[in-house]
């Protein structure tokens, strides 16, 4: 896995992936460790705080009622090593405010990363109630600032609508034509569960992610751990995709699609471009676009009590794959996944 950081000098490598402890009340729910999570709509990771990353250790909490609550996660980062002795931490702060009314549900959310030499947490920057906008902006905090928005509508008969917007860097100051830097952005919308006939349902959905959202001039203000992003995994592309959900198998949902995807060749990890190039970095799809149309199938099954099997098995027709033009490939790819759950109870008398 070109994205495990750890040691790869063994046959046999390993991490813990899921590790926490938590406890929930009338009106808060609180745990500490490491599990992945993700303020996205149905099917993708979340613009703001997604689950592509590999899991790292972090405090979450939420207050309120499932009508208005507030969600937050602190977490401390990789260190990011300016040269040899000298190393940044880093730090990720972001909250959720949602509001949740019969079928409809949405939310504003902030998030913050800052990083500094022998830097700790800041408490501004805990308080889950404070606008982190408004220290950032008149307290002078230094730190990578961001907004997200999210909304979703569950009908009866029609199915679910969901949105998200995140913003990274929208430029809004007056200035000279040096510093009108491309925006940085990220959007999503989806449909899910929407009638075809019988027990059938159909979704639709489209989302997109510009050219520079991610990453900052400030290398370790980047929004990523250990290289990979703490939203989306990747950056600089779109995709649409339009499918059906199948019940013919007993127990066994099968999702049949067809998707589209255009990769361009921005990424989070290369240097943010110098201000003299800010004309012609392209909002979206720098470079050389490399395009795949999938046609697919997906799954999942419980064998017996404690054992589940799921997949993805498709033939992908890419266009100038790996950013090389003219290197067109038609070919099958595909995963499948085993998960064995043990049945095991500890009792506390």
């Amino acid at each position: 896995d070109p994205e495990f950081q750890g040691r790869k000098d063994r046959k046999i490598a390993g991490r813990t992936e899921d590790a926490y402890i938590g406890g929930e009340w009338k009106y808060a729910e609180a745990s500490f460790g490491r599990v992945g999570r993700s303020w996205g709509p149905i099917g993708f990771a979340g613009l703001q705080l997604g689950n592509d990353a590999y899991t790292y250790d972090h405090l979450y909490s939420r207050f309120g009622t499932e009508r208005i609550h507030i969600s937050t996660v602190l977490a401390r980062l990789d260190n990011y090593v300016i040269s040899p002795g000298v190393e940044t931490t880093r730090y990720f702060s972001t909250h959720r405010l949602g509001v949740h009314r019969g079928g409809f549900e949405a939310g504003l959310s902030e998030s913050y990363l800052y990083s500094g030499v022998s830097r700790g947490l800041e408490f501004s920057l805990i308080n889950p109630v404070n606008v982190y906008a408004l220290s950032w902006r008149n307290e002078k905090i230094d730190g990578n600032l961001s907004f997200g928005g999210d909304a979703a509508y569950a009908t009866r008969s029609f199915g679910t609508f969901s949105t998200q917007l995140y913003l990274d860097d929208i430029q809004i100051d007056r200035c000279d034509t040096v510093c009108h830097e491309p925006s940085s952005y990220g959007v999503t919308f989806s449909a899910e569960g929407l009638p075809l006939t019988g027990d059938q349902k159909w979704f639709a959905s489209y989302t997109r992610v510009s050219n520079l959202v991610y990453h900052t001039p400030n290398v370790s203000e980047r929004y990523s751990i250990y290289g990979v992003g703490l939203g989306r995994g990747f950056s600089d592309y779109d995709e649409m995709r339009i499918g059906a959900d199948v019940a013919v198998i007993p127990r066994t949902p099968l999702r049949f699609y067809v998707s589209r995807r255009r990769q361009g060749e921005g990424d989070y990890r290369l240097p943010y471009p110098d201000k003299s190039d800010f004309a012609t970095t392209p909002g979206i799809f720098a470079g050389t676009v490399w395009t795949t149309t999938r046609a697919g199938v997906s799954g999942a099954m419980t064998v017996g009590r404690d054992f589940s099997i799921s997949g993805d098995g498709g033939v992908n027709r890419s266009v100038n794959r790996f950013h090389q033009a003219g290197r067109d490939q038609t070919k099958f790819e595909g995963r499948a996944k085993v998960t064995w759950i043990p049945r095991w109870l500890i009792h506390f008398e």
